[in-house]
């Protein structure tokens, strides 16, 4: 008898947070994802394993981790708050823009690359 087995990545989308980004300072929706390991068995995912939980800022695509005890709380209520401390940055994707034309400007920059005025 011939058993097809392996582990795959599994992920559950949890919905959205209110709240404020801590790299943009934005406030809109964070979005919470689950990701998890799944054992499979003829291809069926059987038995979930393991997870982490992943926000994504709405506004600037910066990607925070989630706290293992927040995210198990934003799973049971959803409508319940998260703060600014339950989150860790793993990649900040916000870049400063000129505020008067809106393009982007690498940091460092002193004058805008778009319309030359002042940053």
């Amino acid at each position: 008898m011939i058993f097809i087995a392996g582990i795959s990545p599994r992920l559950k989308q949890l919905g959205f947070a209110g709240g404020i980004c801590s790299t943009c300072k934005a406030s809109g929706r964070l979005h919470i994802v689950k990701q998890s390991q799944c054992v499979s068995l003829f291809f069926i995912p059987l038995i979930p394993f393991g997870g982490e939980y992943i926000a994504t800022c709405g506004s600037c695509a910066s990607v925070f981790a989630l706290r293992k005890e927040a995210g198990k709380r934003f799973e049971r209520e959803p409508e319940r708050p998260l703060s600014s401390h339950d989150f860790e940055v793993i990649k900040n994707n916000h870049c400063m823009r000129c505020s008067r034309c809106g393009h982007r400007a690498e940091p460092g920059f002193v004058y805008c690359p778009g319309c030359g005025s002042r940053l």
